[in-house]
């Protein structure tokens, strides 16, 4: 099986690199680029290029946060996949707010995107330590993307209660719980977890970026994974 990892709102393929290089002794791995299908691209877009990425299928899946949540929207639209691993992602049980607002912008003036790349362009490197560079159309596709969550959420969630996620497909909730097993974002990561009949593994001592700080144990999960 290949395996495509979905990355997170904001995250940079090329920052999934080490876990990609782990996963690829597993008869293969690919990125999934958000500049040629965003996250914020419908359904059926998202499989269609998931179908292009490994058009032999079934596919293995790793998704984190918010491509958490666009994986299960493909899943919940026939996609076929062999295995699907959650890494902290969006739930489409629990109203989400990214970036401090409920009601986010969704595009922005050109300039204004121009205008924030170069701090934006910071920011990524920063965060993920990847040469990467933040365009103003990746600005506004980020923007984009965050505002189309809640449709999403409440698109996943009423496409899980008609038919459910396929028994066929083996799911894995992995939480970054940092040093509190306890805390609301563990609950709700359960929940998910219970939801879909999936079993729930918490990455002790790892924050939400665990896919870019701890690769190898990430890996594990995964290859790790029945199915």
């Amino acid at each position: 099986m290949t395996w495509v990892i979905i990355p997170g709102l904001a995250c940079p393929p090329q920052a999934y690199d080490s876990l990609r290089d782990v996963l690829a002794g597993d008869g293969g791995a690919v990125a999934y680029s958000p500049r040629k299908v965003p996250l914020a691209a419908s359904a059926a877009q998202v499989r269609a290029y998931l179908e292009e990425l490994v058009p032999d299928g079934p596919v293995d899946i790793f998704a984190h946060s918010l491509g958490g949540l666009v994986a299960l929207d493909a899943v919940l639209n026939g996609l076929r996949v062999h295995r699907l691993i959650l890494a902290d992602a969006t739930s489409p049980f629990h109203p989400d707010v990214v970036f401090g607002v409920s009601r986010p912008p969704s595009h922005v003036p050109g300039w204004l995107a121009g205008a924030l790349s170069p701090a934006a362009t910071v920011a990524a490197r920063v965060s993920f330590g990847v040469p990467v560079t933040v365009t103003g159309e990746d600005v506004n596709r980020i923007l984009a993307e965050n505002a189309s969550i809640a449709a999403r959420q409440r698109r996943v969630r009423d496409a899980w209660q008609r038919a459910g996620v396929p028994v066929d497909v083996y799911t894995r909730v992995l939480v970054g719980a940092g040093n509190d097993d306890s805390s609301d974002f563990v609950a709700e990561q359960r929940h998910l977890g219970a939801e879909l009949g999936a079993s729930v593994e918490l990455i002790m001592g790892h924050g939400h970026h665990f896919p870019m700080t701890a690769p190898e144990w990430t890996a594990w999960h995964c290859l790790h994974a029945a199915g």
